[in-house]
Protein backbone atom coordinates (compact mmCIF):
# COMPACT_ATOMS: atom_id res chain seq x y z
CA UNK A 1 0.00 0.00 0.00
CA UNK A 2 2.79 2.38 0.89
CA UNK A 3 4.45 1.63 -2.43
CA UNK A 4 1.21 2.32 -4.34
CA UNK A 5 0.66 5.60 -2.53
CA UNK A 6 4.22 6.67 -3.25
CA UNK A 7 3.76 5.79 -6.92
CA UNK A 8 0.53 7.80 -7.17
CA UNK A 9 2.15 10.76 -5.43
CA UNK A 10 5.15 10.66 -7.74
CA UNK A 11 2.92 10.36 -10.80
CA UNK A 12 0.79 13.32 -9.72
CA UNK A 13 3.86 15.42 -9.18
CA UNK A 14 5.18 14.52 -12.62
CA UNK A 15 1.88 15.47 -14.25
CA UNK A 16 1.79 18.81 -12.48
CA UNK A 17 5.35 19.61 -13.57
CA UNK A 18 4.72 18.40 -17.13
CA UNK A 19 1.60 20.48 -17.69
CA UNK A 20 2.52 23.53 -15.61
CA UNK A 21 3.97 25.38 -18.61
CA UNK A 22 1.60 24.07 -21.28
CA UNK A 23 -0.40 26.63 -23.30
CA UNK A 24 -2.07 26.90 -26.69
CA UNK A 25 0.79 27.24 -29.17
CA UNK A 26 -1.36 28.06 -32.23
CA UNK A 27 -0.61 31.62 -33.25
CA UNK A 28 -4.10 31.93 -34.71
CA UNK A 29 -5.54 31.39 -31.23
CA UNK A 30 -3.90 34.53 -29.90
CA UNK A 31 -4.48 38.19 -30.67
CA UNK A 32 -1.35 39.70 -32.09
CA UNK A 33 -0.07 42.21 -34.55
CA UNK A 34 -1.12 40.15 -37.56
CA UNK A 35 -3.95 38.20 -35.95
CA UNK A 36 -7.15 40.26 -36.02
CA UNK A 37 -9.68 40.44 -33.23
CA UNK A 38 -12.91 38.51 -33.68
CA UNK A 39 -15.94 40.48 -34.75
CA UNK A 40 -18.41 38.09 -33.15
CA UNK A 41 -18.43 35.57 -30.34
CA UNK A 42 -15.01 34.45 -29.16
CA UNK A 43 -16.30 31.33 -27.38
CA UNK A 44 -17.75 29.51 -30.41
CA UNK A 45 -21.20 30.00 -31.88
CA UNK A 46 -23.56 28.70 -34.55
CA UNK A 47 -23.59 30.09 -38.06
CA UNK A 48 -26.87 31.86 -37.30
CA UNK A 49 -25.18 33.84 -34.53
CA UNK A 50 -23.04 35.69 -37.07
CA UNK A 51 -26.08 37.35 -38.64
CA UNK A 52 -28.29 37.46 -35.57
CA UNK A 53 -29.09 41.14 -36.10
CA UNK A 54 -32.05 41.22 -38.47
CA UNK A 55 -31.29 44.76 -39.60
CA UNK A 56 -27.65 43.95 -40.40
CA UNK A 57 -28.63 40.72 -42.16
CA UNK A 58 -31.05 42.45 -44.51
CA UNK A 59 -28.51 45.21 -45.07
CA UNK A 60 -26.22 42.55 -46.57
CA UNK A 61 -29.12 41.43 -48.74
CA UNK A 62 -29.69 44.93 -50.10
CA UNK A 63 -25.96 45.42 -50.65
CA UNK A 64 -25.89 42.29 -52.79
CA UNK A 65 -28.85 43.52 -54.80
CA UNK A 66 -27.29 46.95 -55.22
CA UNK A 67 -24.03 45.44 -56.49
CA UNK A 68 -25.91 43.23 -58.93
CA UNK A 69 -28.01 46.17 -60.10
CA UNK A 70 -25.52 49.04 -60.25
CA UNK A 71 -21.94 47.79 -60.16
CA UNK A 72 -20.11 47.57 -63.47
CA UNK A 73 -18.50 44.20 -62.73
CA UNK A 74 -20.55 42.39 -60.04
CA UNK A 75 -23.67 41.85 -62.12
CA UNK A 76 -21.58 40.56 -65.04
CA UNK A 77 -19.99 37.93 -62.77
CA UNK A 78 -23.42 36.67 -61.73
CA UNK A 79 -24.42 36.53 -65.41
CA UNK A 80 -21.46 34.25 -66.17
CA UNK A 81 -22.25 31.99 -63.22
CA UNK A 82 -25.94 31.62 -64.09
CA UNK A 83 -25.18 31.09 -67.79
CA UNK A 84 -22.71 28.29 -67.02
CA UNK A 85 -24.62 26.51 -64.26
CA UNK A 86 -28.23 26.65 -65.49
CA UNK A 87 -27.66 27.26 -69.22
CA UNK A 88 -30.88 26.17 -71.00
CA UNK A 89 -32.17 24.19 -68.03
CA UNK A 90 -31.93 20.61 -66.74
CA UNK A 91 -33.54 17.72 -68.66
CA UNK A 92 -35.93 15.34 -66.89
CA UNK A 93 -34.87 11.70 -67.38
CA UNK A 94 -37.38 9.08 -66.12
CA UNK A 95 -35.87 5.76 -65.05
CA UNK A 96 -38.83 3.49 -64.35
CA UNK A 97 -37.35 0.50 -66.17
CA UNK A 98 -40.27 0.47 -68.58
CA UNK A 99 -39.66 2.16 -71.93
CA UNK A 100 -43.32 2.96 -72.53
CA UNK A 101 -43.73 4.38 -69.02
CA UNK A 102 -40.61 6.52 -69.49
CA UNK A 103 -42.02 7.93 -72.73
CA UNK A 104 -45.36 8.80 -71.09
CA UNK A 105 -43.73 10.51 -68.10
CA UNK A 106 -41.25 12.40 -70.24
CA UNK A 107 -43.94 13.69 -72.57
CA UNK A 108 -46.09 14.84 -69.63
CA UNK A 109 -43.24 16.60 -67.85
CA UNK A 110 -42.03 18.20 -71.08
CA UNK A 111 -45.48 19.67 -71.62
CA UNK A 112 -45.58 20.93 -68.02
CA UNK A 113 -42.17 22.57 -67.87
CA UNK A 114 -42.71 24.62 -71.03
CA UNK A 115 -46.07 26.15 -69.98
CA UNK A 116 -45.86 29.24 -67.73
CA UNK A 117 -49.59 28.88 -67.00
CA UNK A 118 -48.88 25.55 -65.28
CA UNK A 119 -45.60 26.45 -63.60
CA UNK A 120 -45.90 30.01 -62.30
CA UNK A 121 -48.73 31.52 -60.25
CA UNK A 122 -48.20 34.72 -62.21
CA UNK A 123 -48.21 32.73 -65.48
CA UNK A 124 -45.08 34.57 -66.59
CA UNK A 125 -42.19 32.09 -66.47
CA UNK A 126 -41.71 28.50 -67.57
CA UNK A 127 -39.78 26.11 -65.34
CA UNK A 128 -36.30 26.79 -66.73
CA UNK A 129 -36.71 30.57 -66.78
CA UNK A 130 -37.92 30.43 -63.20
CA UNK A 131 -34.95 28.22 -62.30
CA UNK A 132 -32.51 30.82 -63.66
CA UNK A 133 -34.16 33.57 -61.63
CA UNK A 134 -34.24 31.52 -58.42
CA UNK A 135 -30.60 30.53 -58.77
CA UNK A 136 -29.56 34.10 -59.46
CA UNK A 137 -31.42 35.45 -56.45
CA UNK A 138 -29.86 32.76 -54.28
CA UNK A 139 -26.40 34.02 -55.30
CA UNK A 140 -27.22 37.73 -55.01
CA UNK A 141 -29.56 37.88 -51.99
CA UNK A 142 -28.54 34.69 -50.20
CA UNK A 143 -31.78 32.75 -50.51
CA UNK A 144 -35.27 32.77 -51.99
CA UNK A 145 -38.47 30.77 -51.45
CA UNK A 146 -40.88 28.93 -53.75
CA UNK A 147 -44.24 27.92 -52.25
CA UNK A 148 -46.23 24.96 -53.54
CA UNK A 149 -49.79 26.18 -53.99
CA UNK A 150 -53.04 24.21 -54.17
CA UNK A 151 -53.28 25.10 -57.85
CA UNK A 152 -50.05 23.08 -58.45
CA UNK A 153 -48.16 26.24 -59.35
CA UNK A 154 -45.11 27.81 -57.73
CA UNK A 155 -45.33 31.12 -55.89
CA UNK A 156 -41.96 32.79 -55.45
CA UNK A 157 -41.28 34.94 -52.37
CA UNK A 158 -38.13 37.02 -52.10
CA UNK A 159 -35.68 36.99 -49.23
CA UNK A 160 -36.81 40.16 -47.44
CA UNK A 161 -40.36 38.92 -46.89
CA UNK A 162 -39.34 36.07 -44.59
CA UNK A 163 -39.37 37.85 -41.20
CA UNK A 164 -39.99 36.96 -37.56
CA UNK A 165 -43.16 38.47 -35.99
CA UNK A 166 -42.54 40.24 -32.71
CA UNK A 167 -45.60 38.58 -31.14
CA UNK A 168 -45.08 35.07 -32.54
CA UNK A 169 -47.02 32.54 -30.40
CA UNK A 170 -44.78 30.54 -28.06
CA UNK A 171 -41.74 32.66 -28.91
CA UNK A 172 -40.27 31.90 -25.50
CA UNK A 173 -40.16 28.19 -26.37
CA UNK A 174 -39.42 28.29 -30.11
CA UNK A 175 -36.36 29.40 -32.06
CA UNK A 176 -37.08 31.54 -35.09
CA UNK A 177 -34.22 32.72 -37.31
CA UNK A 178 -35.37 35.66 -39.43
CA UNK A 179 -38.71 34.06 -40.21
CA UNK A 180 -37.67 30.38 -40.16
CA UNK A 181 -39.19 28.53 -37.19
CA UNK A 182 -37.03 25.66 -35.82
CA UNK A 183 -37.34 23.01 -33.14
CA UNK A 184 -34.63 21.89 -30.72
CA UNK A 185 -32.97 19.76 -33.40
CA UNK A 186 -32.95 22.67 -35.88
CA UNK A 187 -35.66 20.97 -37.90
CA UNK A 188 -37.74 23.45 -39.87
CA UNK A 189 -41.28 23.68 -38.58
CA UNK A 190 -42.70 26.68 -40.42
CA UNK A 191 -41.89 29.86 -42.32
CA UNK A 192 -43.30 33.33 -41.61
CA UNK A 193 -43.85 35.55 -44.65
CA UNK A 194 -45.04 39.14 -44.58
CA UNK A 195 -48.11 39.82 -46.67
CA UNK A 196 -46.38 42.77 -48.29
CA UNK A 197 -43.02 44.54 -48.25
CA UNK A 198 -42.28 46.00 -44.81
CA UNK A 199 -39.41 48.39 -44.14
CA UNK A 200 -36.63 47.17 -41.85
CA UNK A 201 -37.62 49.68 -39.21
CA UNK A 202 -41.26 48.55 -39.52
CA UNK A 203 -42.91 46.13 -37.14
CA UNK A 204 -43.77 42.61 -38.29
CA UNK A 205 -46.67 41.08 -36.36
CA UNK A 206 -48.80 37.99 -36.67
CA UNK A 207 -51.53 40.22 -38.15
CA UNK A 208 -49.44 41.22 -41.20
CA UNK A 209 -47.58 37.90 -41.63
CA UNK A 210 -48.58 34.40 -42.72
CA UNK A 211 -47.32 31.16 -41.20
CA UNK A 212 -46.68 28.37 -43.71
CA UNK A 213 -45.86 24.85 -42.52
CA UNK A 214 -42.52 23.64 -43.75
CA UNK A 215 -43.92 20.17 -44.62
CA UNK A 216 -47.30 18.57 -45.13
CA UNK A 217 -48.70 15.61 -43.15
CA UNK A 218 -46.87 13.13 -45.39
CA UNK A 219 -43.52 14.83 -44.82
CA UNK A 220 -43.29 16.47 -48.23
CA UNK A 221 -41.99 20.04 -48.44
CA UNK A 222 -44.50 22.85 -48.74
CA UNK A 223 -41.78 25.47 -49.06
CA UNK A 224 -38.72 25.17 -51.29
CA UNK A 225 -36.02 27.14 -49.50
CA UNK A 226 -33.33 27.76 -52.14
CA UNK A 227 -30.08 28.53 -50.36
CA UNK A 228 -26.51 27.21 -50.40
CA UNK A 229 -25.20 26.91 -46.81
CA UNK A 230 -21.59 26.59 -45.70
CA UNK A 231 -22.34 25.25 -42.20
CA UNK A 232 -24.91 22.83 -40.84
CA UNK A 233 -26.09 25.44 -38.35
CA UNK A 234 -26.85 28.00 -41.06
CA UNK A 235 -30.59 28.60 -41.43
CA UNK A 236 -30.67 31.52 -43.86
CA UNK A 237 -28.56 32.09 -46.97
CA UNK A 238 -25.90 34.79 -47.20
CA UNK A 239 -25.10 36.76 -50.35
CA UNK A 240 -22.04 35.55 -52.24
CA UNK A 241 -20.82 39.14 -52.30
CA UNK A 242 -20.36 39.21 -48.50
CA UNK A 243 -16.59 38.38 -48.49
CA UNK A 244 -15.82 40.89 -51.26
CA UNK A 245 -18.10 43.77 -50.28
CA UNK A 246 -15.19 46.16 -49.72
CA UNK A 247 -13.44 45.03 -52.89
CA UNK A 248 -16.52 45.69 -55.03
CA UNK A 249 -17.15 49.09 -53.42
CA UNK A 250 -13.52 50.22 -53.75
CA UNK A 251 -13.29 48.89 -57.30
CA UNK A 252 -16.28 51.00 -58.24
CA UNK A 253 -14.73 54.06 -56.59
CA UNK A 254 -11.36 53.75 -58.31
CA UNK A 255 -13.01 53.07 -61.67
CA UNK A 256 -15.07 56.24 -61.27
CA UNK A 257 -12.01 58.22 -60.20
CA UNK A 258 -10.04 56.99 -63.20
CA UNK A 259 -12.90 57.76 -65.56
CA UNK A 260 -12.95 61.32 -64.24
CA UNK A 261 -9.18 61.52 -64.51
CA UNK A 262 -9.25 60.21 -68.05
CA UNK A 263 -11.89 62.78 -68.87
CA UNK A 264 -9.57 65.47 -67.55
CA UNK A 265 -6.78 64.14 -69.77
CA UNK A 266 -8.93 65.02 -72.76
CA UNK A 267 -9.27 68.61 -71.54
CA UNK A 268 -6.80 71.46 -71.41
CA UNK A 269 -6.91 75.03 -70.33
CA UNK A 270 -4.98 78.28 -70.75
CA UNK A 271 -3.43 79.88 -67.71
CA UNK A 272 -2.90 83.65 -68.05
CA UNK A 273 -0.65 85.22 -65.48
CA UNK A 274 -0.67 89.02 -65.10
CA UNK A 275 1.62 91.08 -63.00
CA UNK A 276 0.32 93.32 -60.28
CA UNK A 277 -0.74 96.63 -61.80
CA UNK A 278 -1.47 95.13 -65.23
CA UNK A 279 -3.61 97.49 -67.31
CA UNK A 280 -5.88 96.29 -70.10
CA UNK A 281 -5.36 98.34 -73.31
CA UNK A 282 -8.16 100.73 -74.14
CA UNK A 283 -10.98 99.61 -76.47
CA UNK A 284 -9.92 95.92 -76.31
CA UNK A 285 -12.48 93.16 -75.73
CA UNK A 286 -11.71 89.53 -74.88
CA UNK A 287 -12.04 87.48 -78.11
CA UNK A 288 -14.58 84.74 -78.91
CA UNK A 289 -17.23 83.66 -76.43
CA UNK A 290 -17.04 85.66 -73.23
CA UNK A 291 -18.26 85.58 -69.67
CA UNK A 292 -18.08 88.18 -66.95
CA UNK A 293 -14.69 88.26 -65.25
CA UNK A 294 -15.22 87.89 -61.48
CA UNK A 295 -11.80 89.47 -60.84
CA UNK A 296 -12.50 92.56 -62.96
CA UNK A 297 -15.92 94.08 -62.50
CA UNK A 298 -17.55 95.10 -65.78
CA UNK A 299 -15.08 93.17 -67.95
CA UNK A 300 -15.19 89.75 -69.63
CA UNK A 301 -12.89 86.78 -70.28
CA UNK A 302 -12.70 84.20 -73.11
CA UNK A 303 -14.59 80.93 -72.64
CA UNK A 304 -14.84 79.00 -75.93
CA UNK A 305 -13.97 78.77 -79.63
CA UNK A 306 -10.49 77.38 -79.09
CA UNK A 307 -9.20 74.85 -81.66
CA UNK A 308 -6.10 72.73 -82.38
CA UNK A 309 -3.19 74.64 -83.94
CA UNK A 310 -4.58 78.02 -83.04
CA UNK A 311 -2.32 80.92 -82.13
CA UNK A 312 -3.33 82.74 -78.98
CA UNK A 313 -1.82 86.20 -78.52
CA UNK A 314 -1.66 87.60 -75.05
CA UNK A 315 -1.62 91.19 -73.93
CA UNK A 316 1.58 93.06 -73.15
CA UNK A 317 2.90 91.93 -69.79
CA UNK A 318 0.79 88.76 -69.79
CA UNK A 319 2.36 85.26 -69.43
CA UNK A 320 0.46 82.34 -71.00
CA UNK A 321 0.76 78.67 -69.93
CA UNK A 322 -1.17 75.43 -70.48
CA UNK A 323 -2.88 73.43 -67.71
CA UNK A 324 -3.07 69.66 -68.46
CA UNK A 325 -3.97 66.57 -66.41
CA UNK A 326 -1.64 63.59 -66.01
CA UNK A 327 -2.18 60.22 -67.71
CA UNK A 328 -3.24 57.38 -65.28
CA UNK A 329 -0.33 55.44 -63.78
CA UNK A 330 0.42 51.97 -65.21
CA UNK A 331 -0.17 50.32 -61.80
CA UNK A 332 -3.88 51.13 -62.02
CA UNK A 333 -4.55 48.44 -64.61
CA UNK A 334 -2.80 45.70 -62.62
CA UNK A 335 -4.62 46.70 -59.46
CA UNK A 336 -8.02 46.79 -61.17
CA UNK A 337 -7.40 43.34 -62.68
CA UNK A 338 -6.41 41.95 -59.28
CA UNK A 339 -9.63 43.19 -57.68
CA UNK A 340 -11.65 41.68 -60.52
CA UNK A 341 -9.87 38.36 -59.97
CA UNK A 342 -10.60 38.40 -56.24
CA UNK A 343 -14.27 39.17 -56.85
CA UNK A 344 -14.48 36.51 -59.55
CA UNK A 345 -12.91 33.65 -57.61
CA UNK A 346 -15.41 34.14 -54.78
CA UNK A 347 -18.11 33.30 -57.32
CA UNK A 348 -16.01 30.58 -59.01
CA UNK A 349 -15.49 32.63 -62.17
CA UNK A 350 -11.91 32.91 -63.51
CA UNK A 351 -10.80 36.20 -65.02
CA UNK A 352 -10.75 34.90 -68.60
CA UNK A 353 -14.43 33.97 -68.29
CA UNK A 354 -15.38 37.17 -66.50
CA UNK A 355 -13.83 39.44 -69.12
CA UNK A 356 -14.64 37.12 -72.06
CA UNK A 357 -11.03 37.75 -73.05
CA UNK A 358 -8.25 35.14 -73.09
CA UNK A 359 -5.53 37.49 -74.31
CA UNK A 360 -3.90 37.43 -70.85
CA UNK A 361 -3.02 33.74 -71.19
CA UNK A 362 -2.38 31.01 -73.75
CA UNK A 363 -4.70 28.20 -74.81
CA UNK A 364 -3.49 25.84 -72.10
CA UNK A 365 -3.99 28.49 -69.44
CA UNK A 366 -7.49 29.21 -70.69
CA UNK A 367 -8.43 25.52 -70.75
CA UNK A 368 -6.95 24.90 -67.29
CA UNK A 369 -8.94 27.79 -65.79
CA UNK A 370 -12.15 26.59 -67.47
CA UNK A 371 -11.66 22.99 -66.27
CA UNK A 372 -11.19 24.16 -62.68
CA UNK A 373 -14.27 26.36 -62.90
CA UNK A 374 -16.29 23.40 -64.21
CA UNK A 375 -15.68 21.54 -60.95
CA UNK A 376 -17.61 24.23 -59.08
CA UNK A 377 -20.25 24.50 -61.81
CA UNK A 378 -20.97 20.76 -61.70
CA UNK A 379 -21.21 20.80 -57.89
CA UNK A 380 -23.68 23.69 -58.07
CA UNK A 381 -25.68 21.90 -60.77
CA UNK A 382 -25.96 18.77 -58.63
CA UNK A 383 -27.05 20.80 -55.59
CA UNK A 384 -29.64 22.80 -57.54
CA UNK A 385 -31.05 19.69 -59.22
CA UNK A 386 -31.71 18.14 -55.79
CA UNK A 387 -32.91 21.36 -54.16
CA UNK A 388 -35.26 22.59 -56.86
CA UNK A 389 -35.79 20.41 -59.92
CA UNK A 390 -36.21 17.10 -58.07
CA UNK A 391 -38.65 18.59 -55.56
CA UNK A 392 -40.79 20.05 -58.34
CA UNK A 393 -40.81 16.79 -60.32
CA UNK A 394 -41.74 14.66 -57.29
CA UNK A 395 -44.50 17.12 -56.37
CA UNK A 396 -46.05 17.04 -59.84
CA UNK A 397 -45.81 13.26 -60.25
CA UNK A 398 -47.49 12.69 -56.87
CA UNK A 399 -50.51 14.61 -58.12
CA UNK A 400 -50.50 13.13 -61.62
CA UNK A 401 -50.40 9.57 -60.26
CA UNK A 402 -52.99 10.04 -57.48
CA UNK A 403 -56.48 9.00 -58.69
CA UNK A 404 -58.11 11.23 -56.05
CA UNK A 405 -56.24 14.35 -57.21
CA UNK A 406 -58.00 16.84 -59.51
CA UNK A 407 -54.75 16.93 -61.50
CA UNK A 408 -54.56 13.16 -61.99
CA UNK A 409 -53.34 11.91 -65.36
CA UNK A 410 -55.11 8.61 -66.25
CA UNK A 411 -52.06 7.23 -68.06
CA UNK A 412 -49.73 7.91 -65.12
CA UNK A 413 -52.34 6.64 -62.63
CA UNK A 414 -52.47 3.40 -64.61
CA UNK A 415 -48.67 3.10 -64.53
CA UNK A 416 -48.59 3.46 -60.75
CA UNK A 417 -51.42 0.97 -60.28
CA UNK A 418 -49.46 -1.54 -62.35
CA UNK A 419 -46.62 -1.29 -59.84
CA UNK A 420 -44.27 0.84 -61.94
CA UNK A 421 -42.12 3.21 -59.92
CA UNK A 422 -43.18 6.45 -61.58
CA UNK A 423 -41.00 8.50 -59.21
CA UNK A 424 -37.68 7.03 -60.34
CA UNK A 425 -35.84 9.60 -62.41
CA UNK A 426 -32.63 11.50 -62.87
CA UNK A 427 -31.52 14.75 -64.48
CA UNK A 428 -29.35 15.31 -67.52
CA UNK A 429 -27.22 18.25 -66.45
CA UNK A 430 -26.07 20.88 -68.96
CA UNK A 431 -22.49 20.52 -70.18
CA UNK A 432 -20.08 22.61 -72.19
CA UNK A 433 -19.08 22.31 -75.87
CA UNK A 434 -15.77 20.81 -76.92
CA UNK A 435 -12.85 23.20 -76.56
CA UNK A 436 -10.85 21.21 -79.16
CA UNK A 437 -13.56 19.35 -81.10
CA UNK A 438 -11.32 16.85 -82.92
CA UNK A 439 -9.14 15.98 -79.92
CA UNK A 440 -12.03 15.83 -77.45
CA UNK A 441 -14.22 13.73 -79.75
CA UNK A 442 -11.27 11.38 -80.37
CA UNK A 443 -10.84 10.97 -76.62
CA UNK A 444 -14.51 9.96 -76.33
CA UNK A 445 -14.07 7.38 -79.10
CA UNK A 446 -11.00 5.91 -77.39
CA UNK A 447 -12.93 5.59 -74.11
CA UNK A 448 -15.77 3.79 -75.86
CA UNK A 449 -13.50 1.39 -77.77
CA UNK A 450 -11.41 0.57 -74.68
CA UNK A 451 -14.48 -0.08 -72.55
CA UNK A 452 -13.75 2.81 -70.18
CA UNK A 453 -17.30 4.09 -70.52
CA UNK A 454 -20.64 3.25 -72.14
CA UNK A 455 -22.62 5.02 -74.84
CA UNK A 456 -25.18 6.05 -72.25
CA UNK A 457 -22.56 7.59 -69.96
CA UNK A 458 -20.73 9.24 -72.84
CA UNK A 459 -23.90 10.97 -74.03
CA UNK A 460 -24.84 11.95 -70.48
CA UNK A 461 -21.40 13.50 -69.97
CA UNK A 462 -22.11 15.68 -73.00
CA UNK A 463 -25.54 16.74 -71.76
CA UNK A 464 -27.48 14.46 -74.12
CA UNK A 465 -30.31 12.06 -73.29
CA UNK A 466 -29.11 8.72 -74.64
CA UNK A 467 -32.59 7.28 -75.19
CA UNK A 468 -33.60 10.35 -77.18
CA UNK A 469 -30.41 10.30 -79.26
CA UNK A 470 -30.75 6.57 -79.95
CA UNK A 471 -34.39 6.89 -80.98
CA UNK A 472 -33.67 9.89 -83.22
CA UNK A 473 -30.68 8.16 -84.84
CA UNK A 474 -32.66 5.00 -85.60
CA UNK A 475 -35.69 6.91 -86.91
CA UNK A 476 -33.54 9.17 -89.08
CA UNK A 477 -31.68 6.26 -90.67
CA UNK A 478 -34.89 4.27 -91.06
CA UNK A 479 -36.51 7.13 -92.97
CA UNK A 480 -33.40 7.60 -95.11
CA UNK A 481 -33.10 3.89 -96.02
CA UNK A 482 -36.82 3.55 -96.86
CA UNK A 483 -36.74 6.63 -99.07
CA UNK A 484 -33.51 5.44 -100.77
CA UNK A 485 -34.92 1.96 -101.47
CA UNK A 486 -38.10 3.40 -102.96
CA UNK A 487 -36.08 5.75 -105.17
CA UNK A 488 -33.75 2.93 -106.27
CA UNK A 489 -36.76 0.77 -107.21
CA UNK A 490 -38.17 3.60 -109.31
CA UNK A 491 -34.85 4.00 -111.14
CA UNK A 492 -34.53 0.27 -111.85
CA UNK A 493 -38.13 0.10 -113.10
CA UNK A 494 -37.38 2.96 -115.50
CA UNK A 495 -34.23 1.22 -116.79
CA UNK A 496 -34.96 -2.54 -116.72
CA UNK A 497 -32.18 -3.44 -119.22
CA UNK A 498 -29.44 -1.59 -117.34
CA UNK A 499 -26.63 -4.03 -116.49
CA UNK A 500 -25.65 -1.85 -113.54
CA UNK A 501 -28.88 -1.48 -111.47
CA UNK A 502 -29.12 1.24 -108.88
CA UNK A 503 -28.66 0.23 -105.25
CA UNK A 504 -30.21 2.11 -102.34
CA UNK A 505 -26.74 2.61 -100.87
CA UNK A 506 -25.87 4.65 -103.95
CA UNK A 507 -28.57 7.12 -102.89
CA UNK A 508 -28.06 6.99 -99.12
CA UNK A 509 -24.47 6.01 -98.34
CA UNK A 510 -24.13 5.41 -94.61
CA UNK A 511 -20.85 6.27 -92.87
CA UNK A 512 -18.52 3.27 -92.46
CA UNK A 513 -18.15 1.66 -89.06
CA UNK A 514 -15.12 2.34 -86.89
CA UNK A 515 -12.06 0.63 -88.40
CA UNK A 516 -13.85 -0.33 -91.64
CA UNK A 517 -12.08 0.57 -94.88
CA UNK A 518 -13.52 0.75 -98.37
CA UNK A 519 -11.69 -0.65 -101.43
CA UNK A 520 -12.99 0.14 -104.90
CA UNK A 521 -12.62 -2.67 -107.52
CA UNK A 522 -9.99 -2.04 -110.20
CA UNK A 523 -11.68 -2.02 -113.64
CA UNK A 524 -9.17 -1.71 -116.48
CA UNK A 525 -10.25 -0.17 -119.76
CA UNK A 526 -10.83 -2.62 -122.64
CA UNK A 527 -7.84 -1.30 -124.62
CA UNK A 528 -5.49 -1.85 -121.67
CA UNK A 529 -6.72 -5.46 -121.34
CA UNK A 530 -6.09 -6.08 -125.09
CA UNK A 531 -2.60 -4.56 -124.86
CA UNK A 532 -1.81 -6.79 -121.90
CA UNK A 533 -2.99 -9.88 -123.87
CA UNK A 534 -0.87 -8.99 -126.89
CA UNK A 535 2.24 -8.61 -124.80
CA UNK A 536 1.63 -12.01 -123.24
CA UNK A 537 1.54 -13.65 -126.74
CA UNK A 538 4.94 -12.20 -127.68
CA UNK A 539 3.58 -9.25 -129.61
CA UNK A 540 4.89 -5.79 -128.93
CA UNK A 541 2.25 -3.49 -127.62
CA UNK A 542 1.70 -0.34 -129.64
CA UNK A 543 3.22 2.82 -128.29
CA UNK A 544 0.87 4.90 -126.23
Amino acid sequence: VDTAEQFQSARQGWLERAFSGVSNLYKAAKVGRFSPKLNGSASGSSADQHYSSEQQYFRMVELGRMFDRDDMIAGAIVNRLVDNVIQRGFSYDPKTGDKQADAILKARFSAYESRPSEVDVASEHDLHTLARMLFRDCIVSGDIFALKTKSMKLQTIENHRCRTPVNMPGSDKKMCIHGVELDGFRKRLAYWFTQDDIALNGTVTVANATRVLAKDAAGNKNVLHIYHPRRVTQTRGVTKFAPVTEGIAIHGDIQFAKLVQQQQVSCWGIVRQRQLGFEMPDNVLEPFGTVEDPCRPGQTRSLMNVSPGMMYTGYPGEQIGVLNAQVPSPTFFDHAKQIQQLIGINLDIPLVMLLLDASETNFSGFRGALEQAKLSFVALQDWFAKTFYREVAMWQIRQWSDPSSPFADPFIVDLRERGINVFAHGWVLPTWPYIQPVEDATADVIKLRSGMTSLRRAHSARGNDYDTVLDEMIQDRKAMIIAAKQAAAEINDAFPDDKDPAHWRDLAPLPPSEGETLALPSVEPERMQKDKGAATNGQQAPAK
